[in-house]
């Protein structure tokens, strides 16, 4: 199985067809400011129009207040992300002319043994969503800890995220059915759908903007003339889907663009309960965070499960974070705020800076372009979401996935160099 080979003596390191152009803003600069104006718009439009007009009820309380620190706390967060990926131009040290191109140097081989293999991966991930069934997960539209706990549910979702790789490999790769496999493992991926989960098929949305962006097939300005159309039409589906799992009618939940929009108002602001709820409850917020919580959720999460059979649920023994975010989802800057007190822009400014030298090194080899790729659509999407913990935890996951088949591929090559000189000899 051999992913990543080298080109031939005299041939170009990739042809324009598979070229991915260098572009004036980085694809992970265009994806996080996405990010933060899906989460952030919504929550702006409730409060202004009113909770029970957008159809959230009173499950969100905004104080005038809070809105105000709201703003201040996304700036920071995008402020100092991007200063982070800027900071070679800021001190004006940038290496080279070309810096900042996204050219690989070696080919994604997507051959028949490995499209074989990942057909294989394809039946594993269908027996992982077999394996849930009894958990009652397709029989109710609210996931809830009850569900998302235990060994089944764990590899379920680790069999989706790497199925988000496999997809990623296969779009960048050379074949020139490269696209038509997307589709099919992005689409067999929205098996989460009839779960509830859906940050999985908006995962596989963000991979194809970076495909597109990268490859020039899309410009800043096509992402409002045509984006918007497409991002309707998901929409329209989750919401679909919605009125499916919820057991629900057209007629009940009223025919109306509000409710059409509603499972991005529905993902967007819920997630949002935690940020308010961390700014307004006494005892959550304090100047220096939690960071040996933090900390301590990375050894535990990460910890082999039969060693701790119920980590899922020893997370920050400090904050309650279930009441702080009771429907799901958990705001990236409320677990910032929690973790990391006043200094929580520094763990922005971090990523920004992994980004900008992902994206360096991405001119190298698929290897890092398919890293790459993952880390601005995947991890920097579950930031915003989940926190940090889980994110990390996955993108731990995926390296260890990507190293392994590394080595497998090269222990199938050396073993392959010694058979043919076997024979020379």
């Amino acid at each position: 199985m051999y992913l990543w080979t080298k080109p031939k003596a005299g041939q170009a390191a990739l042809s324009g067809h598979h070229r991915l152009e260098q572009r004036s803003v980085p694809p992970h600069v265009v994806l996080f400011l996405i990010y933060n104006v899906l989460y952030f718009v919504p929550l702006i439009v409730s409060f202004l129009l009113g909770s029970r007009e957008v159809g959230v009820g009173d499950v969100l309380s905004i104080p005038s207040k809070i809105i105000g620190e709201v703003c201040v706390i996304y700036s920071l967060g995008i402020c100092a992300f991007l200063m982070g990926t800027y900071w070679r131009r800021l001190l004006g040290l940038c290496i080279g002319k070309k810096s900042y191109a996204l050219v690989d140097s070696r080919r994604v081989h997507f051959n028949v043994i490995n499209k074989f293999s990942v057909l294989l991966f394809c039946a594993i991930f269908c027996v992982s969503k077999i394996l849930i069934i009894p958990t009652g997960v397709y029989s109710n539209y609210g996931i809830g800890d009850e569900f998302m706990s235990g060994s089944a549910w764990s590899f379920s979702i680790i069999c989706s995220e790497l199925l988000v790789v496999l997809s990623i490999v296969a779009l960048f790769s050379e074949d020139r059915h490269n696209v038509r496999w997307f589709i099919f493992l992005s689409l067999l991926n929205g098996i989460n759908l009839l779960h509830g989960t859906r940050f999985f098929f908006i995962i596989g949305c963000f991979v194809g903007i970076v495909y597109a962006y990268t490859r020039r097939l899309i410009k800043l300005r096509n992402i409002v003339t045509v984006g918007l159309p497409a991002a309707f039409l998901v929409l329209v589906l989750s919401y679909l889907v919605f009125l499916y799992r919820s057991h629900s009618s057209s007629d009940s939940q009223g025919s109306t663009i509000v409710a059409v929009f509603s499972p991005i108002i529905f993902e967007s602001v819920f997630s949002q309960i935690s940020l308010i709820n961390t700014l307004t409850m006494s005892g959550i917020f304090s100047i220096t965070g939690h960071v040996l919580d933090f900390i301590s959720a990375l050894i535990t999460i990460n910890a082999p499960r039969l060693l701790i059979p119920d980590k899922d649920t020893l997370f920050h023994p400090s904050v309650d974070l279930l009441s702080l975010s009771p429907l799901g989802a958990f705001n990236g800057y409320a677990y910032g705020l929690i973790t990391f007190g006043v200094f929580f822009p520094l763990y922005y400014l971090l990523w920004g800076a992994v980004a900008d030298w992902l994206y360096k090194m991405s001119r190298h080899s698929s290897i890092w372009t398919i890293i790459y790729v993952y880390f601005t659509a995947g991890f920097l999407f579950r930031i915003m979401r989940d926190g940090y913990v889980i994110p990390i935890k996955l993108l731990s996951n995926v390296l260890e996935f990507i190293v392994v088949a590394v080595l497998f591929a090269r222990l199938l090559d050396t073993l392959r160099i010694r058979k043919s000189q076997s024979h020379q000899g």
